[in-house]
């Protein structure tokens, strides 16, 4: 993994501003993901705690845990029309289920936000933003070895699995699926993987350049709890 310490927010954002001009096709081979903490780990939500054993248990623990919310779910919704695969795992992360996707966006201004909205300078003085470049992923870790298990991590950017998920279609959601605890994601993506560390203490000023266009909370949670926050940050 890449590290580099940005000094603030205006030099970073000088930086997203010369990626804007970049090809579509360069820009699209980039996801973001942000950190209100450089002391977060990458990790899936599933293997947050350290309590799994390995790869066998972690599988079942997943399956288990998707079929107890497509039970409860048929409850909720009154139909057992539920989607598979995929689609069932993204619906369930939505949903806070603790899975193996670990969610990015298309937009490194979008994980800006992310980054900087929780963020507590007198708790933790640097943030992070993440990003990975797909096209400098070595291959072999997107192929199985093992027929019965997935390979170690699975790209997820097709939009129609989110089409029912508006807050993730706002935020211009991927998804990467991680399939292994033998190795910390960092270093399965190696020098594909960048981390740039910004002060958290320039959350104001960022958030409220953001809000200048329009990426808040009202736009990218689209609920009134999204309201709610947005007017929280506009009146001091």
């Amino acid at each position: 993994m890449i590290v580099e310490t940005i000094p603030s927010w205006k030099v970073y954002r000088e930086r997203l501003l010369n990626f804007s001009k970049l090809p579509l096709s360069v820009q699209r081979q980039w996801w973001f993901r942000g950190h209100s903490s450089v002391t977060y780990d990458l990790a899936a939500t599933v293997d947050r705690g350290g309590t799994i054993a390995d790869d066998q248990a972690r599988e079942r623990k997943i399956e288990e845990l998707l079929g107890e919310f497509r039970r409860e779910a048929m409850v909720v919704t009154g139909t057992s029309s539920l989607p598979e695969g995929d689609d069932l795992e993204l619906l369930a992360r939505h949903h806070g289920l603790p899975s193996p996707l670990l969610d990015w966006t298309l937009s490194p201004w979008i994980a800006s936000f992310f980054a900087f909205f929780s963020a507590d300078a007198s708790k933790f003085p640097t943030i992070s933003i993440y990003g990975l470049n797909r096209s400098a992923v070595d291959p072999a870790v997107l192929i199985s070895t093992n027929p019965k298990m997935n390979p170690p991590i699975e790209i997820i950017d097709d939009s129609s699995k989110i089409r029912l998920n508006r807050r993730a279609l706002q935020q211009r959601g991927v998804f990467l699926r991680v399939s292994t605890i033998a190795k910390p994601l960092p270093k399965i993506l190696g020098n594909a993987l960048c981390r740039f560390d910004l002060p958290a203490s320039e959350r104001d000023e960022v958030l409220a350049d953001l809000d200048q266009m329009l990426l808040n909370p009202t736009n990218l949670m689209y609920d009134l709890e999204g309201a709610a926050k947005t007017a929280l940050l506009r009146v001091k």
